[in-house]
């Protein structure tokens, strides 16, 4: 058997784990491409790596029991939406956006993925779109901002969506890639320099660099993350004898005051009025009301839609098929902000409950060795949490790879053994 799929390692070896690497890379051109009017689907590249390299485990390896559950998963979602009457194409993009890249699961469990490697041309790749992003959004040629109000497909534009579109989004009509890439890159440095593996000087400049970003880009979920993470350890690091700690404490306690100057004498002088203010008040609405007449805050009033569509049409255990609302023009309701929900609908208890279960086995895992896995367990947190208020496990520009990745990395085999080579020999 070896033999006989010796070609297949070899492609995979030299060729396609390169090819996820630079699924970043790949994203932001397609990105770009759209932008410039002539879309390329260049993620292809990367999917057809995560097929190669999930063939090969499939013929070579000793399946794991979660990536046997993970598989079965996706057939049973696959299967029970195909039993449901709704167009082929939002079937075809369920599968597409939300099943396809649980398969990234494999590739992070596998023998050939490097951690530091992905995240490290992630980190690159999201630095420079947000670079460019930042011209874009300073002085933004009229072509661009006609492209952006394109992407709304309205027949009208209020002055609060004017407001709306002027948050930061690089290539995109809206921020997600840019929001959703910035917080990642943003914990990724986090926790680098919490394990004491980059110099401060660095740490501080891609911590307030990529929070600029998000304030920017003005979503919510990916900037409560950062704050609370970088919190979190900020309190245990001031508790800690060890020396990298004392050193990542007052390197955070630095940033901090630089924020503050940031916040309070430089966004002021180059942001218009009316844009902080819009800002703010959709941060304040993470907590407080943005109804004068309502007592539930953003969180709560997911729950709210929730509560209000679970009535709606479909089986209650298998629900009305995956796409059947998020890409499904024919649809009477959209769901477009809670990923739960989606999954109730569309997929039943029977998705809600494969979900629940892989997250849950994943993060046992995690637990057990959580010296290792600060990065993962952060990265799941963030979308779990960002699942309340988005649907942001079926599209591609929230980086659902990123998710399965971190998933597969915690189950895998070969990395802990060589993490601490790779910590050492990898450098920004």
């Amino acid at each position: 058997m070896m033999n006989k799929n010796g070609k297949l390692m070899q492609f995979n070896q030299k060729y396609s784990i390169r090819f996820i690497y630079a699924y970043f890379l790949l994203s932001a051109l397609k990105g770009l491409s759209n932008m410039l009017g002539h879309e390329l689907p260049l993620t292809i590249i990367s999917d057809i790596g995560i097929l190669l390299i999930t063939l090969e485990y499939l013929l070579n390896s000793k399946i794991k029991s979660i990536t046997s559950f993970i598989i079965t998963s996706i057939i049973i979602l696959a299967i029970t939406s195909i039993f449901n009457s709704y167009p082929t194409t939002a079937f075809i993009s369920g599968v597409r956006w939300q099943l396809f890249y649980m398969l990234a699961f494999i590739i992070g469990s596998s023998k050939y993925f490097d951690k530091c490697k992905f995240f490290n041309y992630m980190l690159w790749t999201v630095f420079l779109v947000d670079i460019i992003g930042i011209y874009l959004y300073l002085v933004p040629p009229g072509w661009y901002m006609g492209f952006k109000f394109q992407g709304l497909e309205l027949d009208y534009i209020s002055n609060n969506m004017i407001l709306e579109m002027s948050r930061l989004s690089a290539f995109w009509p809206f921020p997600y890639w840019v929001s959703y890439g910035s917080a990642c890159s943003y914990y990724y440095i986090l926790c680098k320099y919490f394990n004491g593996e980059i110099k401060t000087i660095y740490a501080l400049f891609f911590i307030l660099f990529f929070f600029f970003i998000l304030l920017l880009a003005q979503q919510r979920l990916p900037l409560i993350f950062i704050i609370c993470a970088t919190l979190a350890l900020f309190v245990y690091s001031i508790f800690s004898s060890s020396l990298k700690r004392k050193i990542f404490a007052r390197g955070i306690f630095l940033s901090f005051a630089c924020i503050f100057i940031i916040l309070f004498m430089i966004l002021p002088l180059i942001i218009d009025t009316d844009i902080l203010e819009f800002g703010i008040k959709k941060i304040e609405e993470m907590f407080t009301s943005s109804d004068s007449n309502s007592d539930s805050n953003f969180l709560t009033s997911r729950f709210g839609l929730f509560l209000d569509h679970i009535n709606l049409k479909g089986s209650l255990l298998f629900g009305s098929g995956l796409g059947s609302y998020t890409f499904n023009p024919q649809a009477k309701t959209l769901v477009l902000d809670n990923m739960w929900l989606t999954i109730f609908l569309e997929s039943g208890i029977i998705g809600l409950f494969l979900y629940i279960t892989i997250f849950t086995r994943t993060i046992r895992k995690a637990l057990k060795k959580l010296k290792y896995n600060i990065f993962e367990i952060g990265i799941i947190a963030m979308f779990l949490l960002a699942m309340f208020g988005a649907n942001c496990l079926s599209k591609n520009t929230q980086h659902t790879i990123v998710l399965w990745l971190c998933c597969g990395s915690i189950f895998n085999q070969y990395y802990p053994h060589i993490k601490k080579d790779i910590t050492n020999n990898v450098r920004l």
